[in-house]
């Protein structure tokens, strides 16, 4: 309804400072704490996850509607592949209940002052970092033997138009390696409420869902990585909803 849109914008427009202040604020602040107690790869995991909460309650505040579907997920190591068309991808992990996570993503959130150093001192690493494949095999073992889960998102980088690109085969040639599943996640909506290049937000119906996990496949890695692109697309269309 065209009135309920507008209170959404007004409510936007006084929560959105309080959204960033607060996470820049809480972000510093923990950095700090960390600083004189050590970085603790738990705890430092854990204020990601409750920071990552905080924000998204906002966005969830704001959202025209908003949806979470989760199933159970497995114990130990798995690489979970979401989409990715907006900066809250990284975020929404949260909403899914899972604080056992570590990232692998391209450098730019890792050059970011306090979240690149938050970032690798709850495990992650910035993908160009590795000095070949087998480096990041090395890496990855390390983060499943701990019972964690890697978060890569195969396409590389943030959609420009909200739609699903080619997903590079790496993240699967990893899960071929490693002997860990795929955990697909069908993120609608982010790519609209926060595109890449912008930093207001705005209205946007919003669907996040995390989807059963993929056995490795006997296949090659390219195959695979097409194979869990179209179980994503397929769920993202659910609905006649245009992705």
């Amino acid at each position: 309804m065209p009135g309920n849109k507008l209170h959404k914008k007004l409510f936007i427009f006084i929560a959105v400072p309080f959204g960033y202040g607060g996470l820049a604020f809480f972000s510093v602040l923990a950095y700090l704490y960390f600083l004189v107690t050590g970085f603790q790869e738990c705890r430092v995991r854990s204020f990601i996850y409750w920071i990552s909460r905080y924000v998204m309650f906002f966005v969830k505040i704001f959202a025209e509607s908003y949806a979470v579907e989760t199933m159970p997920v497995p114990q130990g190591g798995a690489i979970i592949t979401p989409n990715h068309s907006s900066i809250l991808d990284i975020l929404c992990m949260s909403q899914f209940g899972m604080r056992d996570m570590v990232f692998l993503a391209r450098g730019w959130p890792f050059r970011v002052l306090v979240m690149g150093r938050l970032l690798r001192a709850a495990g992650g690493q910035a993908l160009e970092e590795a000095e070949n494949f087998s480096a990041l095999a090395v890496k990855a073992r390390a983060v499943f033997e701990k019972g964690l889960k890697l978060v890569i998102f195969p396409e590389g980088t943030r959609s420009p138009d909200g739609a699903v690109h080619r997903f590079r085969s790496g993240a699967f040639a990893l899960a071929q390696e490693c002997g860990v599943p795929i955990i697909p996640v069908a993120i609608k909506g982010l790519g609209q409420a926060l595109p890449k290049g912008k930093y207001w937000p705005m209205v946007s119906g919003i669907t996040l869902s995390l989807l059963a996990p993929v056995e490795n496949a006997d296949t090659s890695a390219l195959q695979f990585a097409k194979y869990v692109r179209h179980l994503i697309v397929e769920k993202l269309a659910e609905g006649a909803l245009k992705q």
